[in-house]
């Protein structure tokens, strides 16, 4: 099964956080993430 990068909106709706809040955890490094050009995903 493969898995499937979502969007950081697409992440917020699913872990009913703002988008604000991923951003600062991304930051703090709190959340895996994977940058993709300017693209955050998850």
């Amino acid at each position: 099964m493969q898995k499937r990068l979502i969007t950081i909106i697409e992440a917020s709706e699913y872990l009913g956080v703002s988008v604000n809040t991923l951003y600062s955890w991304v930051s703090q490094k709190k959340i895996d993430y994977v940058k993709i050009g300017r693209l955050t995903k998850f």
